[in-house]
């Protein structure tokens, strides 16, 4: 039974800083891989056929690592190894990454849950394994730790889905 945290402010804006680089990116191509993409509605995407699930994994790893505004991503796609990867090395358009999260956003944010639930397992393995040195308050593990069985991944995908959303329109009113 997986330990879930107390709440949202466990979680850190950026998986990085709970598992490696390369274990995300692997994550999220993993994570859109289980999408079964004949049953979601890409017809009337902006991108060209079969562009779908690259976009989405951008978006996840974007997500996952505290990136939300749909300019930024743009931007990363020329800049940031990582993200130029998982688009191919192509160029992104920040109203056509926009665009795309509203028309998958239920899509994205399963994705997104998939890769929290793994990294919060990582957290949470290497927690047990580590040796808690003497004096180490047991309330400092309980920021961390939880016995309610239920994971709450879902809701913080959903709140970094609407972070995204905020942002975007935040800029947009500027």
């Amino acid at each position: 039974m997986l330990a879930t945290p107390l709440d949202k402010s466990a979680w850190p804006s950026d998986l990085r800083g709970w598992i490696p680089e390369n274990q995300l990116i692997r994550l999220a191509l993993e994570a859109v891989q289980v999408v079964d993409w004949r049953y979601v509605r890409t017809e009337s995407s902006l991108l060209p056929a079969g562009q779908a699930p690259m976009l989405m994994t951008v978006l996840v790893y974007c997500y996952a690592s505290g990136v939300f505004r749909s300019r930024e991503i743009e931007q990363l796609a020329q800049t940031d190894n990582a993200v130029r990867y998982l688009c191919a090395y192509r160029a992104l358009d920040w109203n056509t990454v926009r665009l795309f999260r509203r028309q998958h956003a239920r899509e994205l944010t399963l994705c997104l849950a998939a890769v929290l639930e793994t990294a919060w397992a990582w957290k949470l393995s290497e927690l047990e394994s580590a040796e808690v040195p003497a004096g180490y308050a047991q309330s400092s593990l309980n920021r961390w730790v939880s016995p309610d069985p239920k994971l709450r991944v879902l809701e913080v995908a959903q709140s970094r889905v609407a972070k995204a959303v905020r942002v975007d329109s935040m800029e947009m009113d500027d």
